[in-house]
């Protein structure tokens, strides 16, 4: 059996699960009601299963890894239940960044209060 990562070892059961099942936002963003009828019945309000693309760079920038991994908590206990390397695939944020890293020195790219645990959107994700 693998060892744990630290963020299964953490991860912390929530003391009152709420099930969530309005999928009401959906209106917001779908302009084709006859579509919201055919996908109606594959969608719901929540998810145990969620996916992520990490990037990790050296401090020069000039190497770095990218994996996905899926994680799936429908047990109650995060699992990674998948894992792929994607390194081969390329550098998928913006290239400014990776830049700022080679210009740095070795120093890094010194840490903004928006860049830290977002989804991406203030790094640069295309």
């Amino acid at each position: 059996m693998p060892t744990p990562t630290p963020f299964a070892t953490t991860w912390k059961r929530p003391t009152s699960h709420r099930k969530i099942t309005n999928i009401s936002w959906l209106l917001d963003v779908v302009s084709d009601r006859t579509v919201l009828t055919d996908v109606g019945p594959y969608i719901t309000g929540g998810s145990t299963c969620w996916s992520a693309d990490i990037v990790v760079a050296t401090k020069d920038g000039r190497a770095f890894k990218r994996a996905k991994i899926v994680v799936d908590a429908s047990t109650g206990y995060p699992a990674i239940v998948y894992r792929r390397d994607l390194s081969a695939y390329g550098w998928p944020l913006d290239p400014q960044i990776r830049q700022d890293l080679i210009n740095s020195g070795g120093q890094g790219i010194p840490r903004s209060n928006n860049s830290s645990r977002n989804n991406g959107s203030g790094m640069g994700v295309r």
